[in-house]
């Protein structure tokens, strides 16, 4: 909130907003913002939240990894971007779609591993 930006910035900390239009822009963004050439990709359900907390700690011991996020049943339009824009860095032996089926379905990991390739 911006109350709590502004009691850290009265403690001498400094803040950055980074944030998207929806939780896959924002998750792109960081990303973007933080692994310039990601080699690890790790595709977790962005409508739902257990597989990518689970995730988190394993996903941060990769200095270029990325944990990107989708829908279950498709791949919404930032992830396609960011996807598509860091396919050449980016290679199918390094990326992981996260959960079973129900969490990420066959044809949206297909669908990601497709743009990846």
């Amino acid at each position: 909130s911006n109350e709590i930006e502004s009691e850290l910035q009265t403690m001498g900390i400094s803040t950055e907003r980074i944030y998207g239009a929806n939780r896959f822009a924002t998750a792109s963004k960081l990303a973007e913002k933080y692994v310039s050439n990601p080699q690890y990709l790790f595709l977790v359900n962005g409508e739902n939240f257990p597989d990518s907390l689970a995730l988190s700690p394993y996903a941060a011991t990769f200095s270029n990894g990325v944990m990107i996020l989708a829908g279950s049943q498709s791949l919404p339009s930032e992830t396609i971007d960011y996807l598509d824009k860091n396919s050449t860095s980016l290679n199918l032996s390094n990326s992981y779609a996260v959960g079973g089926e129900l969490a990420l379905s066959l044809a949206t990991s297909k669908l990601a591993a497709k743009i990846i390739y």
